[in-house]
């Protein structure tokens, strides 16, 4: 996003774990690793002792300094453990302002999340703590019939009722950042473009959606790349 072209990131992997098992998943063997709370802190302290921790001082990215800072959260799905996330965002905003960083005033964090854990309690306190200075993006793979074909949890249950459950209160929650998802896609969600397409606006109502292949070999057929032209020929006009 723009946003992310104008300021300073920060990425923290704080889980492996996550709560679903999509089949097209590329982190395979994944263990429930987290990332400690002294680790977490260790990396803000040396982050915020340098007064360039990126090496861009004197070039013409200087300016890259003073465009603030966004704390990027990722996982797993970091909202496996909203406990840490807190305890994070308090030791950084307390050092931020302890050292009178440059960019005390103009700082984010950012999160993107399955949607499946809003109904626990100590997410939505977690989110609502932090509404102010989150952004929190939910990935929609688009409607049920593709979307429930892939993320799955573990026992093979489809995902997005629980995601729909939840749906008002993201929204209401997070007005700006529900207008917006990361769709990935396969060789058979081809088929399925343009309702997916439909279904995220008309019933979720995003306005922003970006659908993005997978990076693998999809062994593509001359059909699918038709299917597609026409896929992406009723989206255009459904989008006009």
């Amino acid at each position: 996003s723009d946003v992310y072209k104008r300021q300073l990131t920060m990425t923290l992997n704080t889980t492996e774990s996550c709560n679903l098992s999509c089949t097209y998943c590329y982190e395979i063997n994944k263990k429930p690793k987290h990332l400690s709370l002294e680790k977490a802190k260790a990396f803000i302290d040396l982050f915020l002792s340098s007064e360039d921790p990126i090496g861009v001082k004197g070039t013409p990215n200087e300016w890259i300094l003073d465009s603030g800072v966004i704390l990027d959260f990722i996982g797993g799905d970091s909202l496996m453990d909203p406990e840490l996330l807190d305890e994070i965002l308090s030791y950084f905003q307390f050092k931020i302002w302890d050292t009178n960083h440059r960019a005390k005033n103009n700082w984010r964090a950012s999160i993107s999340t399955n949607g499946t854990l809003f109904s626990r309690p100590e997410v939505r306190r977690f989110c609502e703590k932090w509404r102010a200075v989150l952004s929190l993006g939910v990935s929609i793979d688009g409607a049920p019939i593709i979307h429930d074909k892939y993320r799955i949890f573990p026992d093979g249950s489809p995902s997005s009722p629980v995601i729909l459950e939840a749906w008002p209160w993201f929204r209401s929650i997070f007005p700006e950042d529900s207008l917006s998802t990361k769709a990935t896609a396969s060789k058979a969600t081809i088929p399925f473009l343009y309702e997916s397409l439909v279904y995220m606006h008309e019933t979720l109502g995003l306005r922003w959606i970006s659908q993005n292949f997978i990076m693998e070999d999809m062994d593509l057929e001359p059909s699918d790349l038709e299917e597609l032209d026409r896929q992406l020929e009723k989206s255009v006009y459904y989008l006009l």
